[in-house]
């Protein structure tokens, strides 16, 4: 298989990370429980300002409402809350946390971290937060100006860095990405996604060995990231390696299905269809080593994928015919007719299994549809003249035997094949003259590629039908000749010119 290049992957860089914000929710509502709770009968109501009050009740009033998914009703609420103390912090933190960006609305998320900024400006957990909605709205600098100012604030700040090497790899900058994750994994040796990113990062350099090393190490901590196979499962491909890239494509599958089809797409159909490929090449693989059962769970690995690959479907087919599970095996070949109706091997395919299940009539309507398809297909034309020699029809037989040798004259096998019929019908002329041809051509055959002695003995064959064949006579002195039996060679001359 060939890859064209990986200009797809480097150009959907943006869509194809891990993003990591702060737990939005769980803080949010961590500081949503050190919100006061108003009650009409709190005992030190009294010593509340009525303003202080008020903009207490919206913000507690909009807690619970956001608790239960209200969320028009709780952004009123905190915008009373704001009207009335426009330096309400909880106010800004709870609306960017817990509706904000939760919801994707991120220039309003941007608008309340800026607030919350203004009244605590070395808050980093806030500045990570903003740079992540930066980064959401395609604000790559400022994002990282946000990280760069929490990093300088708290330079072991894990979170900080993450960010911030998402945001390099969104300006391609991909030598300073890798610098972030390295510091992430050392803060954090157990992080899988710093070096599933510092793997990515490298993956888009090229340096597909080394990427390889940060995928493996990320899958070794966490065996269930998806991100880590898929990563793993590209860099396999651009090193030419099908099967490893098959194996981790199947752990992705098998871990998230509908994730692993959107992660791919994204990187275009190119991408895609490769996936599809070494899916399907690895069945081959393992169907090519006899080993049906892996075959045909790398073929489904591909369909569950792309669900019209019709030659995954055509192959698991055959696969399910090696292991003689029929109904399996023509579902699959149904489905490939499905897809294509002009596939005369899905045809021929299904003649060959009724045949196997003994329904010779069966048999040869699905040849007759592939014939009707394709008049000139040889396979079709020669198993259909065995399907009717096997019913009694010797004389249908002969007629598809004469078709195809029409169409190939060269195939030594198909003149055995007639003349055997030949011979059942007590044709003997005519069988001597197919099998005498069978043999001239085997042993022309194995002239050409220099096993002269395999030839001898196919000429020896044909002269005992016909001990008076110049042309055989000819034949076999060249072969004689060419093994040094010169003397043998001069007598079969002499024999060519007496026949």
């Amino acid at each position: 298989m060939t890859i064209k290049n990986n200009q797809d992957i480097v150009n959907s860089t943006n869509k194809s990370l891990t993003r990591f914000s702060s737990s939005v929710t769980s803080r949010g509502l961590e500081l949503a429980k050190k919100v006061s709770k108003f009650t009409g009968d709190n005992q030190q109501e009294s010593s509340l300002s009525s303003e202080s009050l008020n903009f207490e009740y919206f913000l507690n009033l909009a807690t619970e409402q956001i608790s239960a998914s209200n969320y028009q009703e709780a952004l009123f609420n905190l915008q009373q809350s704001l009207t009335l103390n426009p330096d309400c912090y909880n106010a800004y933190i709870i609306r960017s946390y817990l509706i904000y960006a939760p919801l994707g609305c991120f220039d309003e998320a941007i608008s309340d971290y800026t607030q919350a900024l203004r009244l605590n400006p070395k808050h980093v957990e806030l500045l990570t937060n903003r740079g992540w909605a930066y980064y959401q709205t395609g604000n790559y600098i400022l994002s990282l100006q946000d990280y760069d100012m929490a990093l300088t604030i708290d330079p072991k700040y894990e979170q900080g860095y993450m960010n911030r090497g998402v945001s390099h790899m969104a300006c391609s900058d991909y030598r300073k990405a890798i610098d972030d994750f390295q510091q992430v994994a050392d803060i954090n040796p157990s992080n899988s996604d710093a070096h599933n990113n510092k793997g990515l990062s490298l993956l888009y350099l090229k340096k597909y060995k080394l990427a390889l090393d940060s995928l493996t190490k990320s899958i070794n901590i966490n065996p269930e990231n998806i991100h880590a196979y898929l990563n793993r499962g590209l860099c396999y491909i651009f090193l030419g390696k099908e099967l490893l890239s098959a194996e981790n494509f199947s752990c992705a599958i098998k871990i998230n299905l509908d994730f692993t089809k959107t992660y791919l797409k994204q990187y275009g159909e190119s991408i895609f269809s490769d996936a599809v490929l070494v899916l399907v090449n690895s069945g081959i693989a393992f169907h090519e080593k006899h080993e049906y059962l892996k075959a045909i769970e790398f073929y489904s690995y591909a369909l569950s994928l792309e669900p019209l690959c019709e030659d995954a479907y055509y192959k698991r087919g055959i696969a399910h015919l090696q292991t003689e599970d029929f109904d399996e095996a023509l579902s699959d070949l149904d489905q490939v007719l499905l897809i294509n109706p002009q596939n005369t091997d899905a045809y021929i395919s299904k003649g060959t299994i009724e045949y196997k299940k003994g329904d010779l009539n069966e048999s040869i309507k699905e040849y007759n549809y592939a014939i009707e398809i394709d008049p000139c297909c040889e396979l079709a034309l020669l198993k259909r003249g065995m399907t009717k020699s096997a019913i009694g029809d010797k004389l249908g037989a002969v007629d598809d035997y004469d078709k195809i040798i029409e169409i190939d004259t060269k195939n030594y096998v198909y003149y055995f094949l007639r003349g055997k019929i030949h011979l059942e019908l007590n044709y003997e002329f005519l069988w001597a003259e197919d099998t005498i041809k069978g043999f001239v051509l085997e042993g022309d055959e194995h002239m050409n590629s220099g096993n002269y002695i395999e030839a001898i003995e196919c000429f020896n064959n044909a002269l005992e039908i016909d001990g008076n064949n110049a042309e055989v006579y000819n034949r076999r002195s060249t072969s004689r000749s060419a093994i040094g039996d010169y003397e043998g060679a001069l007598e079969d001359l002499q024999k060519a010119k007496m026949g």
